[in-house]
This record gives structure tokens, C-alpha cells and sequence, in this order.
């Protein structure tokens, strides 16, 4: 039959080596499976806040391997729920095949369904489970609440505590019991309690379904109305004529942005038109209101403005500029005296008109005139002005001789 023995020294011609396996096999033949020292040691807790469950500071023995938890406990993430309940199980799992040789704390969820069932643990080949506790993984809920975690580690069937050499105390039998007593006594206290109700229901103590009974029989207020208190229905509707609803804050505030905005392309508009009269000639701002913005509009003239004066009579170009309108027509006054010999003379006077077509000037004038003295070829003499140019709000222009009259009259007309 084969045999073994451990543990014995090398010598320089029988080196003796023994792997961790053999380490393993025996511590675990005088130390049992289990938790250390229980009380809170690897104890599974939640906080009801989260969906997570933490494994507390302490130790464990799984067939001579050691696992630890140290300075903080381990966070553990439980999947989240479905439809259906289900429960999981926080284990310790030894696994000492080759590629991972270890013990791990993990989650070994459960199957969904109207009555779950705990998923099994697996103590086979490499692989060797604890259960530290189960957790009960309500429906349609991410939170894991204390109360739905069932504590294991004191169960031998699963898990148990190591209390020293050789063996493990069984504590199943232990737990069992208690267990049972829990049970019964919440039953009998749950009695109790029901026969206490009972007993002075009659005696001026309302029970929760004498409550209920009284509550479901109250009427319902009417609908509400204009004349009438009662329910009334919220819509979020801006543009209802209803008499019965009532706006939502969202419907309110939808017709609070709209008037706002109905007041802000009003300001805009008052401000607009303002602009366009005050372009017109007449003073208006965008505070005036539509009243006084409607009789500004009527102070506007519809007509030709007029702007007139007097220039220098020579032949330099004149200016005339910084005008309140768009200039169109330009008439200058005109006068011119010619000699000829020493005391024949001609004194010409006259107007000069030029138009704004859009595409260029057009001139008009009388001043043209025609003078034969004595022997001599007939004159043609002429005065005019030239260069006229029409500007946004100014006219330029130059005669085109020099006169006699020490100044020349314009008269400038324009919209």
C-alpha cells in the first residue's frame, strides 16, 4: 500500500521537499474549518443606504489555509434585483487549482423567482466554500436592508467557528434551537398581541381595521367649481378656457415666459418705431408710450425741407453741409457784369437749379444771354455753377466764373 510521512530533513544525498499542499494537510488534521473567535469577525453587514454588503475584520481556517480580513473591511457589490426576489450568499471559497491558488470572499448569487431558494455552496475537487451569510435580495430594489441578511457563520453545516485544536465546536444544534425558540416565541407573542386588540376593542380603542373601515367610509368631497369647494383636477394646459381645472406651476410659469416675451417684442417694437421717427426729424424715445409715439407720428412732415443761405462769390467750391435731411434741389442766385472798352457794360442776373435724379445732376439755368457791340463779334456770355454733388445730409458745388456780387444765394429743398 502507498505510504507518506512528514515532516523530515534533507541530507546532501536524500534532499526531502514537501509542497504547500502537504503544510495544508496537516494543520488541518488538529485544526477544524471555520471563523476565528466570532462575536463580529467576518461578520456580513449592510447599511440599508446602498447595495453593498461589507465582510467585517477577522480570520478563517479552510483545510490548513489561512484567509484574512485586516485594517478595514471588504466591500462586497450585490447584483441588482429583478422582478423577482432571490438570495444570495457571501462565501469564502478555497480554490487550489494551479492558476489560482487562493482564498477569495465573494457573492454566489441566486436564482430569481416568486420563492427563492439559498444557491448551494461547493465542496468538491479544488474548490471548498464557507458561507458567512445569506442576503435577501428584494424585488425591484437596490438597496440591501440589514434585516434581509441571515448570519451562517455559527451554522457547522456551512460555515462554524474554530475554537481550537483537534475540532470545531458544534454549534449547529445550538443554532438550531435557538432558531426555534425565536419562532415560537414571535408566534405566541404575535397571539398575544392579537388577543390584547381584541380585548379592548370594545373599550374605546380603535384597531387599524376599525380605522381603515371608518376612513373608506368617509365621502369623497364634490368636484370643485367657482361656487363650489372640493377636487379639482391640475392641468398643464396654458391655453384652456376651463372653469374647473387648475394650472400646474408649469403651466403658470409657460404663460409667465410668454407674457414676457410679449412685453420684451412690444419694448423692442416701441424702441424700433422710435428710432424711425426720431430719423424723421422728430425727437421720440422708446419709454414714450404708443399715445405719444401716435402724435409724434403726426408731427412728421410729409413735404420738402428747406435750408437757404449765402456763400462767398467766387469760384471755389462750395460746401454746405451738416443738413437735417437728404438734399435733392439745389438753386443758387447768380449775378455777373461784363465790360467791354471803358464804358460798355452788361449786368447779367439769374437763377441756377440742379436736380437729384438718383444717377447723376441735371442743370437749368436763365443767365445765358447773347451781346453784339459796336464792330464786335457777337458775345455769348453765360454763368452757371458746376461740380454739384449731393450728399447724405450736404451739397457741394462751385460757379463756374467769378462773379460780381459779393455773394451768392442758395436755396437747398430735400426730405
Amino acid at each position: 500500500m502507498p505510504e507518506k510521512c512528514s515532516f523530515f530533513d534533507s541530507t546532501a544525498d536524500d534532499p526531502r521537499e514537501y509542497p504547500a499542499r502537504e503544510f495544508a494537510e496537516y494543520f488541518s488534521r488538529f485544526v477544524g474549518n471555520g471563523i476565528f473567535g466570532g462575536g463580529a469577525k467576518l461578520k456580513v453587514e449592510a447599511s440599508g443606504t446602498d447595495a453593498n454588503v461589507t465582510v467585517g475584520i477577522g480570520y478563517a481556517w479552510i483545510n490548513g489555509y489561512l484567509y484574512g480580513v485586516y485594517d478595514a473591511p471588504l466591500t462586497l457589490p450585490i447584483s441588482p434585483a429583478t422582478n423577482q426576489p432571490r438570495i444570495d450568499r457571501v462565501i469564502l471559497r478555497l480554490d487550489t487549482s494551479t492558476p489560482v491558488r487562493a482564498i477569495k470572499a465573494m457573492v454566489l448569487q441566486g436564482t430569481p423567482t416568486s420563492i427563492p431558494s439559498v444557491p448551494a455552496i461547493t465542496r468538491s475537487g479544488n474548490i471548498y466554500d464557507l458561507s458567512l451569510a445569506q442576503v435577501l435580495v428584494a424585488a425591484n430594489t437596490s438597496i440591501v436592508l440589514p434585516e434581509n441578511i441571515t448570519d451562517e457563520r455559527l451554522n457547522n453545516l456551512v460555515c462554524g467557528i474554530v475554537t481550537g485544536l483537534i475540532s470545531q465546536a458544534d454549534t449547529t444544534a445550538i443554532f438550531n434551537q435557538f432558531q426555534a425558540w425565536f419562532n415560537t416565541k414571535t408566534a405566541q407573542y404575535q397571539q398575544q398581541w392579537v388577543d390584547f386588540i381584541e380585548s379592548i376593542q370594545d373599550e374605546g380603542f380603535a384597531t387599524t381595521q376599525y380605522v381603515d373601515q371608518k376612513i373608506a367610509a368617509i365621502p369623497l368631497p364634490p368636484n370643485a367649481s367657482t361656487t363650489v369647494k372640493g377636487i379639482v383636477q391640475l392641468s398643464d394646459a396654458i391655453n384652456s378656457s376651463s372653469i374647473s381645472l387648475a394650472p400646474t406651476a408649469n403651466a403658470v410659469k409657460k404663460a409667465y415666459d410668454r407674457a414676457e416675451q410679449a412685453f420684451q417684442s412690444a419694448s423692442n417694437g416701441k424702441s424700433a418705431v422710435a428710432a424711425a421717427i426720431t430719423g424723421k426729424g422728430v425727437p421720440a424715445s422708446g419709454s414714450d408710450t404708443f399715445a405719444v409715439l401716435a402724435q409724434k407720428i403726426g408731427e412728421i412732415s410729409a413735404g420738402f425741407k428747406l435750408a437757404s443761405g449765402s456763400v462767398t462769390g467766387d469760384n471755389t467750391t462750395k460746401t454746405i453741409a451738416n443738413l437735417a435731411f437728404k438734399p435733392r434741389v439745389l438753386i443758387c442766385y447768380l449775378s455777373k457784369r461784363f465790360y467791354f472798352g471803358n464804358d460798355i457794360n452788361s449786368t447779367f442776373n439769374g437763377w441756377v437749379i440742379a436736380y437729384d435724379i438718383g444717377d447723376g445732376v441735371v442743370y437749368e439755368n436763365d443767365l445765358e444771354n447773347t451781346l453784339r457791340v459796336g464792330g464786335h463779334n457777337p458775345e455769348y456770355l453765360s454763368i452757371n455753377v458746376r461740380d454739384v454733388i449731393f450728399g447724405a445730409n450736404s451739397v457741394s458745388f462751385a460757379p463756374r466764373e467769378t462773379t460780381n456780387s459779393p455773394s451768392i444765394k442758395y436755396y437747398i429743398f430735400g426730405n
